[in-house]
């Protein structure tokens, strides 16, 4: 590279006074460095080659969409987008949101505070009001003068308490509002101060729902966005209308539940006791590839399978095509199911929020199952139970009789590429 990067200008050997500005990537042998010329007269795609100038001038954040040599440059391209759209790796941003939204929060609670210690220290004054207006008009004292006569034989000696208890009954109706409307005034700021913890706790809850709506909070709103355009490269739609059940002995079905405004489909075993399977009438040729996307919402039991089911064959369980790949946590057999290892280990476990990537590819006669969207594993059908090159198929979801369990199986994305 030293040479390449020297102020010395270095020319294609088969095209002499044509300067070198490429670097054939996908190469057998043979000279890599290229001239434009090379380019216009050679088989190769314009992906098999580095422009030298890109090289020299790129920054740390540019991401080759064909470099390094990859199984699978869809993972450079989502590296290139998550690189250019994530909105996370701005600290700073996230930092000053969250610190004024905490200060606005505060701020709304110290101003609370002020007015809860105010109304508690009214409170607290009218119950001493009431209390002394109580002994007040009861008479308290004067009672107690009243009975604390020392003879009592002579029933002249009580004249004094009768009076005070017919004067108490004929202001029985003044002492009985003004009691009444001091309740009433304690249980007025009882009420204020519940009223306003209330209050407190709706506005809180409203600058949470503000802040944090995708529609005010850029950080999330462009997390949405993004979750848009994945929903919105998604043809799912294809899908709906076209579910099926096979019947095997009568179980009871499986339900399928379109999500359309979350572009998701629900493949729902909510019985335990139902077995069988469920396909989806959409032809799966040779003509395009297929990719889809299943998220798993528990660790359900075992077992159940993910393939494909031949289109005259619907009722040929998906077990005894071995077209498909077994999800489980228990069983041995695992390893018939789609177990060759492309890259990365076997897979197999349920596991509540997994995500696994389904490709189908009739022309070359495979379908391989990927983590998503790491994409470290990669297992495909085993030999011998490839697929049909002129074969039509339908993808399918098969659910065993072999442990009673209930769960819910998400597809939530589905792609056609011609």
């Amino acid at each position: 590279m030293d040479h390449l990067n020297s102020s010395d200008t270095v020319y294609c050997k088969n095209h002499p006074g044509h300067q070198i500005s490429f670097i054939k990537v996908s190469f057998q042998n043979e000279q890599i460095l290229k001239c434009l010329q090379c380019l216009l007269e050679e088989d190769g795609k314009i992906q098999d080659y580095l422009a030298l100038e890109t090289i020299k001038v790129c920054n740390d954040d540019h991401i080759f969409l064909n470099w390094p040599s990859l199984d699978d440059n869809r993972i450079l391209k989502n590296i290139q987008h998550t690189i250019k759209n994530n909105k996370y790796s701005k600290i700073e941003e996230i930092e000053l949101a969250f610190s004024q939204f905490t200060k606005e929060i505060l701020e709304e609670i110290f101003k609370k505070k002020k007015a809860f210690i105010l109304q508690v220290q009214t409170q607290n004054q009218v119950q001493e009001d009431l209390l002394k207006i109580y002994n007040e008009v009861s008479g308290k004292q004067k009672l107690k003068e009243l009975i604390n006569i020392r003879k009592q034989t002579d029933q002249n000696d009580y004249e004094g308490l009768k009076k005070f208890i017919q004067e108490n009954q004929q202001q029985k109706e003044s002492i009985t509002n003004i009691l009444k409307e001091q309740l009433i005034k304690l249980d007025n700021i009882q009420t204020n101060i519940t009223n306003d913890f209330s209050q407190l706790k709706s506005i809180i809850q409203k600058k949470m729902d503000s802040f944090f709506d995708p529609e005010n909070f850029n950080l999330i709103k462009d997390l949405s966005k993004q979750l848009q355009q994945h929903q919105q490269n998604s043809q799912i739609n294809e899908l709906y209308g076209k579910s099926s059940y096979c019947d095997y002995n009568n179980s009871i079905p499986i339900q399928i539940q379109e999500l359309q405004d979350q572009n998701t489909i629900q493949i729902i075993k909510n019985d335990p006791k139902s077995y069988g399977g469920v396909y989806f009438k959409y032809d799966l040729t040779k003509e395009s590839k297929y990719t889809f996307r299943f998220k798993f919402n528990d660790t359900a039991g075992d077992y159940f399978i993910i393939g494909l089911i031949d289109s005259k064959e619907i009722n040929f369980q998906l077990n005894d095509t071995n077209q498909g790949k077994i999800f489980c946590n228990n069983i041995t057999n695992y390893k018939c199911y789609a177990s060759q290892i492309v890259k990365g280990n076997l897979f197999y476990k349920i596991q509540k929020d997994l995500e696994i990537e389904m490709r189908v590819d009739i022309e070359n006669r495979q379908v391989d199952f990927l983590d998503y969207p790491n994409y470290l594993n990669q297992n495909q059908l085993n030999r011998g139970y490839q697929l049909e090159k002129n074969g039509k198929y339908y993808l399918a979801i098969h659910f065993s009789t072999a442990s009673q369990y209930t769960t819910c199986i998400d597809l939530t994305y589905f792609k056609i590429e011609k």
